[in-house]
């Protein structure tokens, strides 16, 4: 029998051992209590439909079965309902695989490389076979036709074996490909709820804030492909893609990004804001001086 000690630290252990496995990396912190439960729409309808997606996903953590599949503008709280999920079922010991759609198709593509750690058939099991996958961003990645293609077989997989799946999107379901949405909307299978997004109709004064080029730079045009740039630059731009977008969700603490000009910081500056157009909105009420007064 074996000691508390033990047992704690065989607990711990295969807590370590399934967050590793879960690919979640720093989305660890985003759990069901550090969530807005109200959401961040002004809409009552996307409201109501936020409240309902989180207790099914409370739900989903304790029994997971069928589908979530969660539409909305960045910013409305996808990926941290996702993440929580992930971070959930962790805790119950159950091994949940989370991936954001463009980043596991760049490591797809590297596993054809001679000295790939990683086979390309283990690589694709893995996510197909997961017993939770969480696909995050769907429809952010590339459109070539060797995307979407490894998309369907991954989704046509799991939809045939009724696998427990979790996918985000922020791309309208009627501009999906026809055979994706068949079965991404299969009542049968799947609940699709609509997040709604932030009003920043509002905001668009904001110190130039919304001018149509800081407009433009968002996180899913940023260019992590590095043109030229070593292998590991690349993965830098990656780190910092994700640390920028984890920010954007969460609004906690500082994000310092440094580096050569060109290297893209202002482009991830300026798609945090525009996810986070409310908190930067807010302070500038604070700050700016009132009518009629000093």
């Amino acid at each position: 029998m074996p000691c508390r000690c033990v047992e704690l630290e065989s607990r711990e252990g295969r807590l370590s051992r399934l967050q590793r496995y879960s690919n979640l990396g720093p989305l660890t912190r985003l759990t069901f209590e550090s969530l807005n439960r109200m959401g961040l729409s002004t809409s009552p309808r996307h409201r109501a439909s936020f409240q309902r997606c989180v207790e099914d996903a409370e739900e989903f953590v304790r029994d997971p079965d069928g589908w979530m599949m969660m539409v909305g503008l960045s910013g409305c709280g996808k990926t941290h309902i996702a993440a929580a999920i992930a971070n959930g079922c962790l805790l119950r010991s159950t091994p949940a695989l989370f991936v954001i759609v463009p980043d596991l198709l760049d490591h797809l593509r590297a596993t054809y490389q001679p000295n790939s750690e990683v086979s390309y058939d283990q690589l694709f099991e893995q996510v197909r076979n997961a017993p939770i996958l969480i696909l995050d961003d769907l429809g952010t990645e590339s459109g070539t036709p060797w995307a979407q293609e490894k998309l369907f077989q991954v989704i046509n997989h799991r939809y045939n074996y009724r696998l427990p799946t979790i996918v985000t999107t922020n791309v309208a379901l009627r501009r999906m490909e026809e055979r994706l949405r068949a079965r991404l909307t299969d009542p049968g299978l799947v609940r699709v709820y609509e997040l709604g997004q932030r009003s920043v109709l509002e905001y668009q004064d904001v110190n130039g804030l919304f001018q149509p080029r800081i407009r433009s730079m968002t996180f899913q045009n940023f260019d992590i492909t590095g043109h030229r740039l070593p292998e590991r630059d690349r993965e830098s731009l990656r780190l910092a893609r994700l640390a920028a977008s984890t920010f954007a969700e969460t609004l906690d603490g500082w994000l310092l990004l440094t580096g050569a000009p060109g290297c893209g910081k202002t482009h991830l500056a300026a798609a945090i804001a525009g996810i986070a157009g409310v908190a930067w909105y807010e302070v500038y009420k604070l700050l700016r001086p009132r009518r009629g007064r000093a």
